[in-house]
C-alpha cells in the first residue's frame, strides 16, 4: 500500500494540481464524502473506550485501596521509595501556558493518582446573588459546570477543580484522561453540630482522573473540555482551534489529494514552499482544516514514516498523526529538567482540630524545596464574592455570606485583589507560633509561600503592574501570577504540611470560635442528618413510609436515569417502564444523570423497587419505572441546605506576607 504522499514525488507547479487540491478541500470541508463514515471513526473509538471504564482502577498495577504511594512493597517484600511521576511544565501546545505531564507509562483505565488530588469547591449563583461579573475574574475559563455530586448545592452551581481540573490543557483530538466524581462526605470533622469549621471547607472530595487511552511516558495529559467550550467563545482564539472533525477532514483531504494527483499523472517534487501553497489554498476555504496540515517537509516526512511503521493509512490514523504534529515534542528528560513535581502532597484528615482535610508529605521534602507550585487566577475585588439574600420586609438585599472559594484564595487585608491557586496547595492548613512567642520548634509551620518567579517568568513582570493594569488584564482573560509553597525545614514522609495564614486570619478565626457558640443552638433543629450517613445506611423509604417518618429537609433522594427527559411520551401517570439494567457503571458517588425521585413500592425481590423519577426537584412531571435496582438510588443535599450555606460560617482569605505584597496593590482599597 502506498503511503499518503510519496516524498520523492512532490512537484506541484501546474494549475491542474492547484485546482485538484482546492476541489478536494472544498469537498472534505463540506462532508466526508465517499469515506463511508470513517471521518467519525475516532469519535466512535473514544466513546467505546469511555464506556468500558470500570470501577476497579489501578495505580502501578495495584488497586487504589492497596496502593501506598510512599512505600510500595513488591512481592518479595522489598520496599520501593516514592517516585514522582506527574509534573507541571510549559505545555506542548504553543502559547497554552503550563500543562501536566507523566514520566511513567499509564495504561487505559488506570488512575493517574491513587487519591483525589484536592477537594473541588462549589461556587453558587456566582452571577445571580452577588456583584460578580465575568470580567471581574478569569475563573470563567476554568470553572467546571456543576454536575453529579455538586449540582444539587444550589440553583446555579459551578465547581473549582484544581490541578488536573484546571491545569490540564484541552486538545480536541488527543484528550487522554477522563474525570470521575469522588464521594461527598459531610461527616468530616463531626459536621455542623460539633465543628466550628463546618461549612468553612469543602465536603466534595474532588475528582479522580483516569487514563482513557494508554499514555506513554513523556506525553502531556490532555483533558476533554467538550467542543462546546470552544463554540461558546466565538470571536476569540477558539474560532481557529481545529475540532476533532477538522483533523478527520484534513486527513481525508490529504489522502484524496495524493490519490487524485496520481490519477491525473501529475509529477511533483517536495518543498516547504509547495506545502505552503497547499495550506494557503486550503485556508481560503477552511482555515481550521488547513491548520491541521504539516508546515514543513520534515514534519510531513515524520507523518509518512509513522504511516509506514503503522502499516495503515486510515483516516483515523492519519488524523491522529496530524494532531500529534500540532504539539511540540517532549520526553522524560525534558520534563525532569523543566518540570515541577505535582505529587509531593497527598490528602488526608488533618491533625489540626476543626480543619477538615489537610496536606501530607508523600516523600522527604528538603528545606527550601518547592512543596507545591500554585499558578493563580485573579479576582479583582474580594467583595465580589459576597452573596446576598433578599429581605422582603425591608425590600432590599442583605449580605448573607461569602463564596466558599474565598477560604482557598490568597490576598492582603489592605488590598481588594484576590488570587486563587490552581493546585493542591489549597490543602495546606494553618499553623503559627504567635501564642508561643515564636518559639515552637518543629511544632510550628513547616512551609511558607513566596512568589514563583523562578519558573513562571510572567510573575516578575506582573508584580510591577498597577491595580488598574491587573483589572484590565483580568477583563482580557489573562493571568500571569504564581505562588509557590516552599519547605522551611526538612519535612518527613507522612508529616502534615502547614503554613501561617497570617495574623488577621488568626484573629478572625478566634472571633469565630466565640460567635459559633452563640448561634449553635439555632443550627441544631433536630431534623438535620448528614447526607453521607443516609447514603452509607441505605436508608431508603417509600412514599407511604415517609408519611410517618419523613426525611429531614436537608436531603434529597436521587435516582440514576441516563435516558434523560427529552421524550415527552415518557411522562405518564399510567405508563410504567422497565427499570432493569439501569445501573451506573462506577457507583452512585461517581455518577452523573441523577434526578430527584421517590420509591412508590418495594418489590418482593429485596434488591428492586418501583420509582418515580422527576426531571427537577420542583417538577410535577415524572417517569415511572418498575424492577429498578436499589443500587441506583442515593442521596444528595437539598439546594441551599449543606453546611456551606449556614449563617455564620467562617470566611477569610489567606494572607500573603506583607513583606512580599506589592505596595501599589494596597492603595486601591483606600
Amino acid at each position: 500500500m502506498k503511503s499518503i504522499i510519496a516524498l520523492s514525488m512532490l512537484r506541484i507547479g501546474s494549475a491542474v494540481a492547484a485546482q485538484t487540491i482546492y476541489a478536494e478541500f472544498q469537498e472534505q470541508s463540506a462532508e466526508c464524502a465517499g469515506l463511508d463514515g470513517t471521518c467519525n471513526a475516532a469519535t466512535s473509538s473514544n466513546n467505546s473506550a469511555n464506556n468500558t471504564i470500570q470501577s476497579n482502577y489501578t495505580v502501578l498495577g495495584e488497586t487504589i485501596e492497596n496502593y501506598n504511594a510512599s512505600n510500595v512493597k513488591s512481592g518479595n517484600g522489598e520496599e520501593h521509595p516514592f517516585q514522582c511521576s506527574i509534573y507541571m511544565a510549559p505545555s506542548s501546545i504553543p502559547n497554552a501556558g503550563f500543562g501536566l505531564y507523566t514520566i511513567r507509562d499509564i495504561k487505559a483505565r488506570e488512575a493517574l493518582l491513587p487519591f483525589t488530588d484536592a477537594p473541588s469547591i462549589p461556587v453558587c449563583d456566582e452571577y445571580a446573588k452577588g456583584d460578580l461579573e465575568l470580567h471581574h475574574w478569569n475563573h470563567g475559563d476554568y470553572l467546571w459546570g456543576g454536575t453529579g455530586l455538586a449540582e444539587f448545592e444550589c440553583e446555579n452551581v459551578s465547581e473549582s477543580v484544581v490541578t488536573f481540573g484546571s491545569m490540564c490543557n484541552y486538545h480536541t483530538y488527543l484528550a487522554n484522561v477522563i474525570p470521575q466524581n469522588a464521594k461527598y462526605d459531610d461527616t468530616i470533622g463531626g459536621g455542623r453540630f460539633s465543628n466550628p469549621g463546618a461549612g468553612a471547607f469543602s465536603y466534595h472530595t474532588g475528582h479522580d482522573f483516569h487514563a482513557e487511552l494508554d499514555i506513554n511516558a513523556g506525553q502531556e495529559i490532555f483533558c476533554d473540555y467538550g467542543e462546546t467550550w470552544l463554540d461558546t467563545r466565538e470571536g476569540t482564539f477558539a474560532d481557529h482551534v481545529p475540532r476533532e472533525d477538522d483533523f478527520n477532514k484534513g486527513a481525508a483531504a490529504l489522502k484524496s489529494i495524493h490519490r487524485n494527483l496520481i490519477k491525473k499523472d501529475i509529477e511533483f517534487e517536495a518543498s516547504d514552499e509547495i506545502l505552503g501553497l497547499v495550506k494557503s489554498i486550503a485556508s481560503k476555504h477552511n482555515d481550521r482544516i488547513a491548520s491541521t496540515l504539516p508546515n514543513t517537509m520534515e514534519a510531513l516526512g515524520e507523518i509518512v514514516e509513522k504511516i509506514k511503521t503503522r502499516g495503515s493509512d486510515s483516516i483515523e490514523d492519519i488524523a491522529k498523526f496530524l494532531a500529534e504534529n500540532t504539539i511540540e515534542k517532549r520526553d522524560t528528560s525534558w520534563i525532569l529538567e523543566n518540570g515541577i513535581c505535582m505529587e509531593n502532597i497527598k490528602p488526608g484528615i488533618s491533625n489540626i482540630e476543626h480543619a477538615g482535610r489537610g496536606a501530607f508529605a508523600q516523600n522527604h521534602i528538603a528545606m527550601g524545596a518547592i512543596v507545591s507550585p500554585g499558578p493563580l487566577l485573579n479576582i479583582v475585588d474580594k467583595d465580589l464574592l459576597n452573596m446576598y439574600e433578599y429581605n422582603e420586609e425591608e425590600a432590599h438585599f442583605e449580605l448573607f455570606t461569602k463564596q466558599l472559594l474565598l477560604n482557598y484564595c490568597f490576598g492582603h487585608v489592605d488590598s481588594k485583589l484576590l488570587l486563587c491557586p490552581q493546585s493542591n496547595m489549597i490543602l495546606i492548613n494553618h499553623k503559627s507560633c504567635r501564642n508561643t512567642n515564636g518559639e515552637c520548634g518543629n511544632n510550628g509551620p513547616n512551609a511558607r509561600v513566596q512568589w514563583g518567579t523562578t519558573w513562571d517568568k510572567d510573575t516578575k513582570d506582573w508584580l510591577e503592574l498597577s491595580m488598574e493594569e491587573i483589572e484590565f488584564n483580568t477583563a482580557e482573560k489573562r493571568r500571569g501570577l504564581s505562588l509557590e509553597v516552599v519547605a522551611t525545614r526538612d519535612i518527613l514522609p507522612g508529616e502534615e504540611i502547614t503554613m501561617d495564614y497570617g495574623p488577621a486570619w488568626e484573629v478572625a478565626w478566634e472571633e469565630h470560635l466565640v460567635l459559633w457558640e452563640v448561634f449553635f443552638d439555632e443550627i441544631d433543629d433536630g431534623r438535620y442528618i448528614p447526607v453521607r450517613t443516609l447514603t452509607d445506611n441505605q436508608d431508603f423509604r417509600t412514599v407511604d413510609e415517609l408519611e410517618d417518618d419523613p426525611y429531614p429537609t436537608n436531603v434529597l433522594m436521587v435516582c440514576y436515569y441516563p435516558e434523560g427527559f427529552e421524550d415527552e411520551e415518557s411522562y405518564s401517570e399510567e405508563e410504567w417502564w422497565s427499570g432493569e439494567n439501569i445501573a451506573p457503571v462506577n457507583g452512585m458517588d461517581a455518577s452523573y444523570d441523577l434526578y430527584p425521585c421517590e420509591i412508590t413500592k418495594k418489590s418482593e425481590d429485596p434488591g428492586t423497587v418501583s420509582v418515580r423519577i422527576y426531571p427537577a426537584y420542583d417538577s410535577e412531571k415524572y417517569v415511572q419505572l418498575y424492577d429498578y435496582d436499589m443500587k441506583s438510588i442515593s442521596f444528595r443535599m437539598a439546594p441551599y441546605t449543606s453546611d456551606v450555606h449556614l449563617e455564620g460560617t467562617f470566611r477569610h482569605l489567606i494572607e500573603i506576607p506583607d513583606d512580599i505584597f506589592p505596595e501599589q496593590w494596597k492603595e486601591a482599597i483606600q
